[in-house]
């Protein structure tokens, strides 16, 4: 499935490109997360010097929010819940980075966040869209790594059900047996 690769700004910060993160704190989450691999390529593609804040991302969250940082780098599945459990009144304090940058044509698939998709994003923004896997480390037996997505794809009717949204984009037959 794909998820979003979005950027999350203080206004107080009054950053509006990605060249206007150069100097700035930008969270980064936890090393060897997909919002650290991401911001990493966008930082090396771009040339950009930033200072990375390697963190959880709710705690990324609350450090923006009350300015002590002023970007957060997020890739994840619409709905991203963290950012749907946000109030509307947080569109006075955040808000959403246009990511229409033509030098992430090479790494990433733009694609536009329609206006209200979440409650204090009035507004469409340009993200970029990743494709989401699932990997095993080389040294996990082959015969374990077939149950653990026989039991997915037995058990996607009920993810439907109960799961994220983005079940619905995942296809199993994709997938190496």
């Amino acid at each position: 499935y794909t998820e979003d690769i979005m950027i999350l700004v203080s206004k107080k910060s009054n950053i509006k490109t990605l060249k206007d993160l150069y100097g700035k704190r930008v969270a980064v989450g936890p090393p060897g997360s997909g919002a650290w691999f991401s911001a990493n390529s966008i930082k090396s593609k771009l040339d950009l010097n930033w200072v990375a804040i390697e963190r959880a991302k709710d705690e990324s969250l609350l450090s923006v929010i009350v300015g002590d940082t002023d970007a957060l780098v997020i890739v994840g599945g619409y709905p991203i819940k963290m950012y749907s459990d946000m109030s509307p009144d947080m569109k006075n304090r955040v808000q959403l980075m246009d990511l229409s940058d033509k030098a992430l044509n090479s790494l990433y698939t733009s694609a536009v966040l329609p206006a209200k998709s979440y409650s204090w994003q009035p507004e469409p923004v340009h993200i970029r869209k990743t494709t989401s896997l699932l990997a095993t480390a080389a040294d996990v037996p082959e015969p374990a790594t077939a149950k653990l997505l026989s039991c997915l794809a037995d058990s996607k009717p009920e993810l439907l059900k109960w799961g994220h949204p983005k079940w619905k984009e995942v296809n199993f037959s994709l997938l190496r047996k």
